[in-house]
């Protein structure tokens, strides 16, 4: 859709990026399924404050990235990166700035309940959530900056977000969420890499650094396949060692996308067209079948009769 076409509502939708925030979905529902089938009583009234809090504090990554990408030239006429919003001169990177730090504000308020329920493991792990969503671009200094995007955001959206929902639900603290999340850290990590790789000509114009630059444009290939197809190995391996029942096994059945992500990604880069667009796209809804899977694995061993 033409971002000249969007206005109202629908333009802070697009503005968050809505259709990306599934991303958060998937380890929240993780960390509470943990949670639930760790065998202790878990509150179901921490479940939606605990679930907008994760949510706001991506929404607010999205915003503020936005604004400090146009701000820096990393977004401009011809890019493909960010909301286009502000490309296209529909909302100001001031605007855009402030939004992000209202869902920031936000975002503490739906989890002060949670904190208030909790205590201080729960305040700690948002508050280095906040922090990770401010200092992603940090108005212009942040890590995505310095290489460091893909490996902080898979540590912050997958040990990080899994275990503070799991704790934020009642969940005691073990290593099983932290374990659990390896192969949803992998996936987000993924997206984030398939977004870098279709951005690596623009990026290096705009004069920043990201991994995928570093590692050129064959290494980033290769890097965001290892992480796709690292992602199903990892959950052999959490159900050989016994921190994942065997139905977790269930995420197999999304193997035939996951290599198909990976040809049409090899393919992309080659033609240097925009397959590369898509293969971002369908990453993130990979992701979140991969989580559905998982989750639902999780849950169905829980139900049956020992």
């Amino acid at each position: 859709m033409h971002t000249a076409t969007l206005s109202g509502p629908r333009l802070w939708v697009a503005a968050v990026r809505a259709y990306a925030l599934p991303a958060s979905v998937v380890p929240l529902a993780l960390g509470a399924t943990t949670a639930w089938t760790s065998g202790t009583p878990i509150s179901g009234l921490l479940l939606l404050p605990t679930l907008l809090a994760g949510l706001l504090l991506h929404a607010a990554t999205n915003l503020l990235n936005d604004g400090d990408d146009f701000s820096l030239g990393v977004d401009r006429a011809g890019t493909r990166g960010g909301s286009g919003l502000l490309v296209s001169g529909r909302l100001s990177a001031r605007t855009v700035r402030r939004a992000g730090l209202l869902c920031l504000l936000l975002a503490g308020l739906a989890g002060a309940p949670v904190v208030v329920a909790r205590g201080w493991p729960v305040l700690g792990i948002g508050l280095v959530g906040a922090l990770g969503a401010w200092g992603y671009t940090a108005g212009g200094a942040g890590y995505k900056y310095r290489a460091l995007g893909d490996p902080l955001v898979g540590l912050l959206m997958g040990p990080l977000m899994v275990l503070g929902a799991h704790l934020a639900l009642g969940g005691p603290l073990s290593r099983t969420p932290l374990l659990a999340s390896i192969p949803v850290a992998l996936l987000v990590t993924a997206i984030l890499a398939a977004n870098n790789l279709r951005d690596i000509d623009d990026d290096r114009a705009a004069g920043i650094r990201t991994l995928a630059i570093l590692l050129g444009p064959r290494g980033a290939l290769l890097w965001y396949q290892a992480l796709v197809l690292g992602s199903y190995f990892a959950v052999l391996l959490l159900v050989a060692s016994g921190v994942l029942p065997r139905l977790a096994l269930g995420t197999w059945l999304a193997l035939p996308i996951a290599l198909r992500l990976t040809w049409r990604s090899s393919l992309g880069l080659r033609r240097r067209d925009p397959e590369l667009i898509d293969v971002v796209v369908a990453t993130a809804q990979h992701q979140l079948l991969f989580g559905g899977l998982l989750v639902g694995g999780l849950v169905v061993s829980r139900l049956l009769p020992a």
